[in-house]
């Protein structure tokens, strides 16, 4: 017990004398207004990453806060894995009377990937996110994926590009994929007042700051907005924003959008953070989220189905750093079992 007390008081100690002002890379929106650094580890949570020593395959990478933060701590390039969780997937995965998607068609799915690094404000450039796009390219062509690219688009030619792709034929392929990555945030303005919108409220920035709702751009995928070749196939939707951030300032003329009923079908969407928290970026190396995934899929592809994976990526986020984690999140709207490779 005394050990375990000088161990403590010497890391604190540590931890003073090594706090850093320093500039963190992230997918807010602006930079010069963030304070939100991401999910912050508390030192007296069970995470023994904490308490050793960092692990050989570590390396010094670049991460950096707005916020006083520890000393720039390295980030593993072999994110620490889990036992428990990747036993309780295998478990999952043996269930095969649950309802599960058949891809019968030439092409496993069609994907569009939109990506927003260079903005008309120079200081909002999204370093590194370039290899994230590089990255999901090469990951879901070899997995049989048609990849369509758009990069720097503006708000009203993200969601005209959106709309789209909903509407274009899928008789040759048997999943949507739509992947968004930019800034984003979950304020709204009416008047002279900013807000934080309740409930999961997500809007993501074209280039020019337009912001559009993540809830748009899902709904033309409903079943009366879509493509009629897209009834009862998987729709995937991931998006590598952050979510908020309560010093951000957006200016945004529209209301906020009111829920409404609609008829959803056979839709998935990944956020890679939670409501209200930023979402973790490497000026070199790219997002954690989209890097996190991009190896899970490549892993783990023939052994679990997407949900899954998804599960193993946080697993990821939660360990990828010793102090700081970052908890990523889906939503399944009528959506089966979805294995990313051809199961007839």
């Amino acid at each position: 017990m005394v050990q375990h007390l000088q161990r403590r008081r010497r890391l604190f100690s540590i931890i003073q004398m090594d706090i850093l002002y320093q500039d963190h890379h992230t997918d807010a929106l602006p930079f010069a207004t963030q304070t939100t650094p991401s999910v912050l580890t508390s030192y007296g949570a069970n995470r023994p990453t904490v308490y050793r020593s960092p692990l050989n395959t570590y390396q010094s990478r670049p991460f950096r806060s707005t916020e006083p933060m520890l000393r720039n701590v390295p980030v593993s390039q072999e994110p620490i894995r889990t036992t428990n969780s990747i036993q309780a997937a295998s478990v999952a995965s043996n269930h095969s009377i649950l309802p599960t998607y058949v891809h019968t068609t030439v092409n496993l799915g069609k994907a569009l990937l939109i990506n927003n690094i260079l903005f008309k404000d120079r200081n909002k450039e999204r370093q590194g996110a370039k290899k994230d796009s590089q990255d999901l390219d090469k990951v879901l062509k070899k997995l049989g994926f048609e990849v369509e690219h758009k990069d720097n688009l503006s708000g009203k030619d993200m969601l005209k590009r959106v709309k789209q792709f909903s509407q274009s034929n899928f008789n040759r392929h048997s999943i949507s994929l739509v992947v968004i990555m930019s800034h984003g945030n979950n304020l709204m303005q009416s008047g002279n007042e900013v807000k934080a919108v309740p409930g999961g409220f997500t809007q993501i920035s074209g280039v020019d700051n337009t912001q559009v709702a993540t809830d748009t751009i899902v709904n033309q995928f409903t079943l009366e907005n879509c493509h009629s070749s897209l009834k009862g196939k998987p729709k995937i939707f991931i998006f590598q924003c952050c979510r908020g951030d309560k010093s951000l300032l957006v200016c945004h003329d529209a209301a906020p959008i009111k829920a409404q009923t609609k008829l959803y079908a056979d839709v998935l969407i990944a956020f890679s953070t939670l409501p209200g928290y930023t979402s973790s970026r490497n000026p070199e190396t790219g997002t954690w989220y989209i890097q996190s995934l991009c190896d899970v899929i490549e892993r783990h592809q023939r052994e679990f189905h997407i949900e899954e994976m998804l599960k193993l990526v946080d697993d990821q986020l939660n360990n990828k750093h010793p102090l700081y984690a970052q908890t990523s999140t889906y939503e399944s709207r009528g959506f089966k079992r979805c294995f990313l490779y051809k199961n007839s």
